[in-house]
């Protein structure tokens, strides 16, 4: 990630596990969860692309 310019830490999730139990809905969804595990954003990475445009 550090190539993208994060340097927070994160957790990868290639089998979807984490990705399910949040319910996320297509797989650029993000999810930002602090300190005492509240969910502070669920959103897109980026709003440069969507289904329609890019």
């Amino acid at each position: 990630m550090a190539t993208l310019g994060f340097e927070g830490p994160y957790i990868p999730d290639p089998e979807g596990r984490i990705g399910a139990h949040l319910q996320a809905k297509v797989s650029t969804e993000a999810f930002v969860i602090d300190a005492a595990h509240t969910l502070r954003y669920r959103g897109a990475v980026d709003d440069q692309f969507g289904i329609t445009y890019n």
